[in-house]
């Protein structure tokens, strides 16, 4: 099959100590853990994003060499430091975040980058909701988004709040309602959807997405309270997996790559809004798996799983 175009943020997750002491830099990102996680699970991936001429760009570069990633379409902002995240992790495991991304290859890209990308050469295109938080990133993703639209090929979408990175809540939420109407699948965690509409019941805001969206398919991940999946008239709740957790950083994109991995297997890659419930357990029991996996290791590339970790020879969980 074609491949997948993974396009978004790439950038270098720094991890520090509760002493702000750096103990390890690795390659991170919402959009490149899932471009990594869905090729390790055997779904061909291509990466588009900014890249920086620095050392840690050349990092990146040769992350997706080795993983096999095409990156025809990784712009080389030569002039450009390649983004980074510093992660502090709770007493949970749970990751905190801040950013150096202003000024950065990452935020650099513009529409102009996107006009030589050909949705047909494409299964499908992966975006996330970090673009949309500054110009001319938000403006170039907009755009990219619609000419896959207007090839009819498939448009997932994971929302992926980042609040350090948010300067107006209301413009950005507002963006990011609009740019969520249209696409063949939306996935967000229980914390974005509690940012985007505080104080709401996090059920009636998912029912009220999915309505939205006319039925189209509609994923809410929720940690140990494990995801909701919804299509057209199904929606179905899958348990999470129970596992040691070392670090959740990148537990919903190995969600996602999982996801993903499970609607381009089935028979109708494309008909995303009419999933069976049985089709729907399958996807997303595959997706947990992933992100139970991820859980168990530090750092989101180095903790993705292979297919052979997921599946069994036959194609079942194992």
């Amino acid at each position: 099959m074609k491949p997948v175009l993974f396009f978004g943020e790439a950038l270098m997750d720094q991890f520090c100590d509760a002493a702000g002491e750096l103990q390890s830099s690795l390659p991170g990102g919402s959009v490149l853990n899932a471009a990594v996680g869905a090729a390790r699970l055997g779904l061909p991936a291509a990466f588009g994003g900014g890249i920086g001429g620095d050392e840690e760009g050349r990092a990146l570069l040769r992350l997706l060499n080795r993983e096999h990633i095409a990156h025809r379409f990784a712009f080389y902002k030569k002039d450009r430091a390649t983004a980074a995240a510093e992660v502090r992790l709770d007493a949970k495991g749970q990751p905190i975040f801040a950013f150096r991304r202003a000024g950065c290859a990452d935020e650099a890209v513009t529409p102009d980058d996107v006009e030589e990308i050909d949705p047909n050469d494409f299964s499908g295109l992966h975006c996330g909701g970090v673009m949309l938080a500054s110009e001319p990133g938000a403006s170039a993703q907009e755009r990219l988004a619609e000419k896959f639209y207007d090839a009819a090929v498939p448009v997932s979408f994971d929302l992926n709040v980042r609040p350090a990175l948010i300067a107006d809540k209301t413009a950005f939420c507002e963006r990011a309602l609009k740019f969520m109407i249209r696409p063949q699948l939306v996935k967000f965690s229980r914390d974005d959807i509690e940012w985007f509409f505080p104080g709401e019941d996090v059920n009636d805001s998912f029912a009220a997405m999915h309505q939205a969206r006319r039925g189209a398919l509609t994923v809410l991940t929720a940690g140990v309270q494990g995801s909701l999946i919804a299509s057209g008239q199904v929606c179905e709740r899958l348990f999470a997996y129970s596992v040691a957790v070392a670090d959740t950083t990148g537990c919903g994109d190995g969600y996602a790559a999982g996801l993903l991995r499970g609607l381009f297997s089935l028979p109708d890659a494309t008909a995303w809004d009419e999933l069976t419930a049985e089709q729907a357990r399958w996807v997303g029991s595959s997706a947990s798996a992933v992100a139970a996996r991820v859980c168990e290791k530090q750092g989101a590339i180095a903790a993705m799983p292979r297919y052979r970790d997921i599946y069994s020879a036959d194609g079942t969980h194992q």
